[in-house]
């Protein structure tokens, strides 16, 4: 919704800023643009993901 969009705009916009891209890069992150939908599914996949390593880890909710 809203707030998937918001968010993605935010980050389209501090990822065009070139001084953020570099420290980035020093950091070895990836940066990879994309559209609303796009960060929708990674942020699925990523909440799937990391689901099933806590839950095989054992590890409790708190």
């Amino acid at each position: 919704g809203l707030a998937i969009e918001r968010l993605q705009r935010a980050a389209a916009e501090a990822l065009a800023l070139p001084a953020l891209r570099s420290q980035l890069q020093e950091l070895g992150v990836r940066t990879q643009a994309g559209t609303p939908q796009q960060l929708r599914q990674l942020l699925a996949s990523e909440i799937e993901r990391w689901s099933r390593v806590i839950e095989s880890a054992g590890i409790e909710r708190q």
